[in-house]
């Protein structure tokens, strides 16, 4: 259930992607099973958020509970703890656009997971401003053929973190 007085608009669900040193001897992999990471350490978010909640069931979903070594706010800090031999993770397709040297990118091949990419604002304070961001993000995403246009946004509530 979304906060009065909040919009929270989906934008697109977004598959999640290992985020793995290059090192890493499952890099080469075109695709990865979670499950052939059981005995890695990982690199989360911090608890309570969405993504922590998703790799946490991921994981189980695999047959597994994974060993979260290092906990982040941040994607960046992230991917650089990942670049830095510290675990592996995984983090939203959006992601890998994050060029850091050290780290590749590898799809999930089971299980299939994604997570919702949303817009939160508040309905009363829609200035030129906001109301122009909301309005790019849209084109972007419309012009990739990237925005989903069939989700139900009431049951985008429980995706909304706590900042």
């Amino acid at each position: 259930m979304n906060a009065p007085g909040i919009v929270v608009e989906l934008l697109r669900n977004e598959p999640l992607l290992v985020v793995m040193p290059v090192q890493h001897p499952m890099a080469s992999a075109t695709t990865i099973d979670l499950h052939d990471l059981a005995d890695e350490a990982f690199i989360g978010y911090c608890s309570p958020s969405t993504m922590h909640d998703t790799l946490i069931t991921a994981c189980r979903q695999a047959g597994f509970v994974p060993t979260v070594r290092q906990q982040v706010a941040e994607t960046s800090t992230l991917v650089a703890l990942v670049a830095a031999g510290l675990g592996v993770a995984l983090a939203p397709e959006s992601v890998r656009h994050l060029r850091m040297n050290g780290v590749t990118y590898r799809p999930l091949r089971s299980p299939t997971v994604s997570v919702p990419l949303a817009l939160a604002y508040r309905e009363d304070t829609i200035g030129p401003l906001i109301r122009r961001y909301l309005d790019t993000a849209r084109t972007v995403l419309r012009s990739k053929k990237l925005l989903d246009t069939t989700s139900d946004l009431d049951e985008l509530g429980q995706y909304i973190d706590t900042i």
